[in-house]
């Protein structure tokens, strides 16, 4: 038996020194051709192994068939292992992308085998960076580092361009070419840095460092015009100097400020040729980013007069068209909106007279109908109602670029939702049921998704109708059955705005107990502030008898269930209590905030409207030292405001105390109370507005006695600096005409008037700072 075996063992190991003698051969060969083209770089590998010389044998004692399955057996096995290692390789190169290195395409992997860089690509950046600082540190003198080196830190530079996001690799490849051009510098004849190692190095930069990688960039592209100008016998194409120009245009344009994008500009300018048009279209779309769109249109025809004079083969492309129209359709002024539009339909003509090149697409109608959507009115809905026809006629005749999808009936519903007409819930549901049918006709590009129906829930809850509100809910019951698409958040919160909109706060209550029944049924959305404060403010501005209380309760579940409260939690509470003209309850829970702020458990920033509503809260009180209780506010919010200058009184806090003084009532020494207070107050607001001027008038009126002899001239002398600044108003004008005399009121207006002047009668210099007329 052991014989039989040795037997079989000869023919199969001859077998297998054939395979190896071939395989040495071949190996050899492409090692030959590889040294012939790019040097001797084998002694920097270490793990090429060199194949060893393997006894033949002669061809007449051939392996049997058995021998020969077994060859084959062992064949599939050496490919499996090797299909291991692959799916292994292709694991790890995934995985290496989450760490910051660069994901292996195909191709890369090749050039990378080819040129024996795979062994330093494999490297971690740690290690990469140990193998970059051991050949530095090996070098030697300058001017005397050998050709094997000098092709291994070329190597490196070009390994570190390829990794993306490495914090190290525009140091390292700075300190590799450095050396490089040092040893040029020296005499060394093996040194040729390339244009190409300078691209790589401004790349490598630009990886490295997002925010101020462009600057060493920048210092680069300068000194390779030195190095150009100075070393001759490098070869310095056009073409190259161009690309490394366009890298420090992509590293501008990557930074969103003004100074990067006017560098980007300057560098456009001075690129001699190599130019392309989308060197162009990253400087426009830079300029687009900060909402700059007049500087986007003097790039555009600027390119329009390069092309017509011949100064460049090419003009603006639709990409550039694009770039314009999302710059005019940043801002909310309608000249820049119409202005979009002329746009697309300058595209829109180049479509009708065969020009493809500049057509519009899918992106060029979104972006208008988004910017029709910061525009709340009829016309918007029209406007995208007409630009959805247009998309699908064109898309009939045969331009699929311009086939409406999800996005754009998104945005068409959108721009539906925030007009707040009230047929908006009706429009938007048409725009639903068309994209269902579509999607039912074979149409998945048109299929509702859950930011369509929000939409729609959002146009009914803008109703401020109750008819809207039960629609809204019964889209959000369409939902909630249905298996594919679940509610989140926004519907819930849409349907709860609704119903407070519709002044039905038990509805919306039912609504949030139904929320959280759900949630703590394992439904996965849970109400957040939003909803809570949503349901107090439904209470809090009801007119219910108990709306303040319920309120409350609905507040001491925020707190008992930890959900987040925020200033607008406080302050929506606070004027439930001040419409229910309770404010003692509104001061303890304006200290309550206070005291929630020095826990830290809640954001909670006591603001100057917090202090103005308790204020407004004592103004309508039936309490009669109110004019007191405001300023003692006044003082506190003082003291507060050493620590936090959002608390400083501003101009609503002292119109605040004047209107409680002006409605104080009781004894004559409550009275004068209230007019010293208001006077001291008038004299400490330093920026008067027409309703400091006019409350303080009314404050005046109402607290002082009619025969009292400074009462007229007070009025009179307030209203002349009121008429200097500027701030006359009707409210100013009706205080006047209420507080003097029918002759005095006449003479101080210069005129026979029997009745209530209006800002249109007087002069534009007495109203020159009223802003509402």
């Amino acid at each position: 038996m052991k014989s039989k075996s040795c037997f079989y063992s000869i023919p199969l190991l001859i077998f297998f020194c054939r395979v190896k003698i071939q395989e040495s051969h071949a190996f050899a060969n492409s090692s030959s051709r590889r040294s012939s083209s790019s040097g001797s770089r084998s002694s920097l590998y270490p793990n090429n192994k060199t194949n060893k010389p393997v006894p033949t044998h002669s061809s007449s004692n051939p392996p049997s068939a058995r021998d020969t399955a077994k060859v084959k057996a062992s064949a599939s096995a050496t490919k499996k292992r090797k299909d291991t290692r692959t799916s292994r390789f292709q694991k790890e190169s995934t995985a290496t992308t989450r760490n910051g290195i660069a994901p292996r395409k195909k191709q890369d992997l090749q050039k990378f085998k080819r040129e024996g860089l795979h062994i330093k690509y494999d490297l971690t950046e740690k290690q990469l960076c140990t193998q970059t600082n051991q050949l530095l540190d090996s070098c030697g003198e300058n001017g005397e580092m050998t050709l094997d080196k000098i092709q291994l830190a070329e190597d490196l530079i070009l390994t570190w361009s390829k990794r993306p996001f490495s914090k190290s690799a525009g140091e390292m490849s700075e300190r590799l070419l450095q050396k490089l051009i040092l040893e040029k510098e020296c005499g060394n004849p093996h040194a040729k840095p390339s244009i190409h190692l300078f691209n790589c190095c401004m790349n490598c930069w630009l990886k490295s460092d997002r925010v101020n990688g462009y600057r060493k960039a920048l210092d680069w592209l300068k000194d390779l015009n030195v190095y150009v100008q100075t070393h001759t016998d490098i070869p310095a194409e056009k073409e190259d100097i161009a690309k490394c120009y366009g890298t420090a245009i992509d590293g501008c344009c990557r930074v969103k400020s003004r100074i990067s994008a006017d560098l980007a500009l300057e560098l456009l300018e001075k690129m001699d040729s190599g130019r392309d048009i989308k060197y162009f279209n990253a400087v426009m779309n830079a300029y687009a980013t900060l909402y700059d769109h007049e500087s986007v249109l003097k790039i555009f025809q600027r390119m329009k007069s390069m092309r017509d004079s011949g100064e460049i083969d090419f003009g603006p492309n639709r990409t550039s068209y694009n770039i314009v129209i999302k710059s005019l359709s940043g801002s909310n002024e309608m000249d820049c909106i119409r202005r979009a539009e002329s746009i697309l339909s300058e595209m829109e003509s180049a479509y009708s007279n065969g020009d493809r090149l500049i057509s519009p697409d899918k992106i060029s109608y979104t972006t208008v109908l988004s910017a029709w959507s910061k525009i709340c009115n009829k016309e918007a809905v029209e406007k995208a109602e007409m630009y959805l026809e247009r998309m699908h006629k064109m898309a009939n005749e045969g331009n699929t670029e311009v086939k409406p999808d999800c996005v754009t009936y998104n945005t068409i519903l959108n721009v539906i939702a925030n007009s707040k007409s009230i047929d908006s819930g009706e429009r938007s549901l048409k725009i639903l049921n068309r994209m269902e049918e579509l999607y039912e006709l074979g149409d998945a590009d048109v299929k509702p998704n859950l930011i369509s129906y929000n939409a729609v829930i959002k146009s009914f809850s803008n109703n401020p109708y109750n008819d809207g509100a039960r629609r809204a809910l019964m889209m959000l019951k369409k939902l909630e059955s249905d298996d594919d698409i679940k509610p989140d958040i926004i519907s819930y919160n849409s349907c709860l705005k609704a119903f407070a909109r519709a002044g039905d706060p038990i509805s919306a209550q039912s609504l949030l107990d139904r929320m959280e029944s759900l949630y703590t049924s394992g439904h996965s959305v849970k109400p957040d502030t939003y909803s809570y404060n949503t349901v107090i403010s439904a209470w809090a501005f009801s007119g219910h008898d108990h709306g303040a209380e319920i309120a409350e309760t609905i507040f001491d579940r925020m707190e008992t269930s930890d959900i987040r409260m925020d200033t607008t939690t406080f302050n929506t509470l606070l004027s439930a209590w001040g419409r229910q003209k309770d404010p003692d309850r509104a001061t303890d829970i304006l200290h309550h905030m206070f005291a929630v702020k020095k826990s830290g458990k809640y954001d909670v920033t006591p603001t100057s409207q917090s202090f103005a509503i308790v204020m407004n809260a004592w103004a309508k009180s039936r309490y009669p030292r109110k004019a007191f209780k405001a300023k003692q506010l006044l003082e506190e919010m003082k003291e507060r405001s050493k620590y936090n200058e959002k608390l400083k009184p501003n101009v609503y806090i002292y119109a605040s105390i004047l209107n409680a003084c002006a409605f104080s009532y009781g004894s004559p020494e409550i009275r004068g109370e209230a007019i010293i207070i208001a006077t001291e107050v008038f004299k400490e607001c330093k920026h008067r507005n027409d309703v400091i001027y006019g409350t303080f008038m009314k404050a005046c009126n109402s607290l002082m006695e009619h025969d009292d002899t400074r009462r007229a001239g007070m009025i009179e002398a307030v209203f002349r600096e009121c008429r200097e600044k500027g701030y006359v108003s009707d409210f100013v004008l009706q205080e006047l005409f209420s507080s003097l005399p029918p002759e005095r009121y006449q003479k101080l207006l210069g005129c026979d008037a029997q009745h209530v002047l209006s800002t249109r009668d007087i002069a534009k210099e007495w109203r020159r700072n009223i802003t509402k007329i």
